[in-house]
């Protein structure tokens, strides 16, 4: 049953980053077309989406390991009583 499970588990750390990303560029873009008047601004708002969009990568990153090492770790739990 948890062979079944981990394809849908080691999806959430992608989708919650792109969710993430997505959300604060979202946010970032909305307030940034308001309020980009100056270049001091601008450069602001670039910054932020650049690390908004590394956020979304390191996201990527994780679920490409976690989904590579699927099938290596097997951990047998036995129980001792005493």
């Amino acid at each position: 049953m948890f062979h079944q499970l981990c394809p849908s588990l080691f999806r959430s750390p992608c989708g919650l980053a792109g969710l993430s990303a997505g959300m604060a560029i979202g946010i970032v873009g909305d307030a940034g077309i308001s309020e980009c008047t100056t270049t001091k601004a601008l450069c602001g708002m670039i910054l932020i989406l650049i690390f908004a969009k590394a956020l979304s990568l390191y996201g990527l990153i994780v679920d490409i390991i976690l989904c590579s090492r699927a099938g290596q770790a097997r951990v047998e739990i036995t129980l001792k009583v005493f």
